[in-house]
């Protein structure tokens, strides 16, 4: 990957000259600083400021692991594209639509989320948290010293869970994701996104996608050498070609491009 700042110019060139953009944003970690447990992740002013300025000029989304209402609440701006679930639903300048579940998936989950909850007793800070389309273990609050026995247990149900056949599951920041085994992720979501734009405004935009986590690798993975994609982090290997060292490093892409354009002077 390679450092973004370092050729920051280059790429605001190559996005003013794109003739239509549409800009992707996962939430956690990426727009909202990691927080200790979901309901602490919030979005700072300045960033909000500049997500509001940048989707009067253009299509902005936001793709969560989160419920779709509940991103929703957390961003706070209207007139944005918003996906929960990882894409398995979403809402598009104010049309509702989503992934249809079938009865034994439920099921499936609602039986996972039992195996869960019989371990989370024993291991104080780690807990579960529910979604329209699957579930989430947290565990960045649990001591270090019961760590590796959690992970082990949560390794050995999870595998459990994965041989039924009907949920994956993925280990992403101090979090073990599950949700439906179907063919639809971030990076489905995205393609349907760029897709959708096509077929309104009769060209294909260039998309600009901002992620941290395992799930946003889906995404990177659609993506072309007409896109830009952009890692938070650090990390040795990633499918995007570019790399922010942090969080706060987002809204500085943002208002840069913002400034570049003209368009914000603060």
């Amino acid at each position: 990957m390679k450092n973004l700042f370092a050729g920051i110019k280059d790429v605001y060139d190559f996005l003013k000259q794109s003739k239509s953009c549409v800009f992707i944003f996962d939430f956690d970690g990426t727009l909202s600083p990691l927080a200790k447990t979901p309901e602490m992740a919030f979005i700072p002013e300045e960033t909000k400021t500049c997500l509001t300025l940048l989707k009067k000029f253009f299509p902005v989304a936001i793709v969560s692991g989160r419920d779709l209402e509940d991103v929703k609440q957390k961003v706070g701006i209207r007139g944005l594209i918003y996906a929960g679930s990882h894409g398995f639903d979403w809402e598009i300048e104010g049309k509702r639509s989503s992934i249809k579940i079938d009865p034994r998936t439920k099921k499936a989950l609602k039986s996972a989320m039992e195996k869960i909850r019989k371990i989370l007793p024993n291991y104080t800070g780690a807990f579960l948290e529910e979604k329209g389309y699957g579930f989430s273990v947290h565990f960045r609050l649990l001591k270090k010293i019961k760590e590796k026995l959690f992970l082990e247990n949560l390794q050995r149900i999870k595998e459990e869970i994965e041989k039924e056949g009907y949920l994956n599951a993925f280990f992403g920041k101090k979090v073990l994701e599950f949700r439906p085994k179907v063919n639809f992720d971030k990076g489905t979501f995205t393609q349907y996104l760029i897709n959708h734009f096509k077929t309104r405004n009769r060209i294909k935009p260039t998309a600009v996608y901002v992620g941290d986590d395992t799930t946003d690798e889906d995404a990177f993975s659609v993506l072309t050498e007409k896109d830009v994609s952009v890692y938070v982090g650090k990390k040795k290997k990633s499918k995007a070609v570019y790399f922010i060292a942090n969080q706060e490093k987002v809204e500085d892409f943002i208002c840069g491009f913002l400034k570049e354009l003209g368009f914000y002077n603060l």
